[in-house]
């Protein structure tokens, strides 16, 4: 990389002076109007000066934002296609959208060594994209994204890490990206920019999505058990049946989002705005509500629309006299000797009928064989995916049930309800 060129306000001068001062160690040719006036010749000179150069600093401020110069600079840069890098100066600013895609740099407190590191880091990024060939950043692109499938949770994450430092997690490239079926279990992914993209089945166990963008994802049927996401923009995005135990989603975006069935236990939804989002048949037992933002549209998961009047301690609390949770109750199996009846029940909630045959008779002390789910043409809800298996848990005590245990065996008792869920889809 030969030339950097950096647009700034001459309000924030003394800035710009030290951050070349420790660019220009490392690099060649770092340009800024330092000493031109005012005038054609001066503005003719700006121009040449992007045109030659490989990488354009935009210097986020106050001041910046309300130049007339630094306006046309930087849209003087995206119209050659320059590399832009923008740096966060000041406080308390609202970036632009043309710069919201970009990586941005934070130095609001100052040149230090962190904030180096990272504008080093980035530099050094593109230094390497600029010298391939298009041809070759595309396969190398490809080449990591296909690793984000690896069954090798080591080998995706090292893509995923690789995508970072190129630039690609946050510069717009994966949007819409086909990336069902990705295993990231505990990958670093914050600040990641994945709107729209395919996310399907994905394994995002423990993984960091901070402040990333998300709207319009798919999630669907995704493990995003444990995973952090405070602060992530997940508007219009696709949770059905996802797996969200325990997650972090506070101060998320989920304004229009579909979290139907979606399993919702122990997540932590601190002032995270739900209006608009569809909650039907997700279960919230034990989440943290706290502040969360929900308006009329926001359909809770009893399939009512939700009202400042509603409890929502009843979707949240075990012990609520009125406590709801998905399940639709079974024709029950009963032992005429010991009196014993079980329902059995499905975790999500449908406005069509699920139906379970015992197709043997099962009582207290005989084997549970041949549970039939779904009816004899197959109308069950939701099916498994290719490879996928029923579960059968206890309630009250969070046993699985084996296909050779009897009632006695799993400790059922009168009353007892039976969840059938996917497996893998536990509690």
């Amino acid at each position: 990389m030969r030339r950097i060129f950096i647009s700034y306000s001459r309000t924030d001068q003394e800035f710009v002076k030290e951050l070349a001062r420790f660019l220009k160690k490392a690099y060649d040719h770092v340009w800024f109007d330092e000493n031109l006036q005012g005038g054609q010749i001066w503005w003719e000179e700006i121009l040449k000066q992007i045109d030659g150069c490989d990488v354009f600093v935009f210097l986020l401020s106050s001041h910046s934002l309300e130049s007339v110069y630094c306006t046309k600079e930087l849209d003087e840069a995206r119209r050659l296609e320059k590399h832009v890098i923008p740096i966060l100066i000041h406080k308390e600013i609202e970036i632009p959208e043309r710069l919201d895609q970009l990586q941005t740099i934070n130095m609001m407190d100052g040149i230090n060594a962190e904030s180096l590191s990272n504008l080093y880091a980035t530099l050094i990024r593109m230094s390497t994209r600029i010298q391939q060939t298009e041809e070759e950043i595309i396969k190398e692109r490809g080449d990591l994204l296909a690793l984000l499938r690896s069954r090798l949770n080591n080998e995706a994450r090292l893509a995923a890490e690789k995508l970072r430092l190129r630039g690609w997690l946050f510069d717009g490239s994966l949007q819409a990206a086909d990336l069902e079926g990705a295993n990231l279990e505990e990958a670093g992914l914050e600040n990641s920019d994945l709107r729209k993209a395919n996310l399907k089945r994905g394994n995002f166990q423990g993984a960091f999505l901070m402040e990333a963008k998300l709207d319009e994802a798919v999630f669907q049927e995704a493990n995003l058990i444990r995973a952090a996401m405070q602060g992530a923009s997940m508007r219009k995005a696709n949770l059905q049946s996802a797996n969200l135990r325990s997650a972090g989603l506070r101060q998320v975006d989920l304004r229009e989002a579909n979290l139907s069935n979606a399993i919702m236990r122990r997540t932590r939804l601190w002032n995270a705005d739900l209006r608009g989002a569809n909650l039907k048949g997700a279960i919230l037992q034990a989440a943290v509500l706290g502040d969360a933002i929900f308006d009329e549209e926001t359909t809770l998961p009893d399939g009512t629309y939700w009202s400042k009047n509603i409890d929502m301690r009843r979707f949240t609390e075990s012990d609520h006299p009125e406590f709801w949770q998905p399940g639709i109750g079974i024709s029950s199996i009963s032992d005429e000797k010991t009196g014993l009846e079980v329902r059995f029940a499905h975790p999500r909630q449908s406005d069509q009928m699920f139906t379970a045959e015992i197709v043997e008779q099962c009582t207290g002390s005989q084997a549970l064989m041949g549970l039939m789910v779904g009816d004899a043409q197959g109308s069950f809800i939701d099916p498994p995916p290719a490879g996928r298996q029923y579960e059968l848990i206890v309630s009250r005590t969070g046993v699985q049930i084996s296909p050779n245990m009897t009632f006695d065996e799993a400790g059922v008792k009168d009353g007892d309800v039976i969840e059938v869920r996917l497996a893998g889809q536990g509690a």
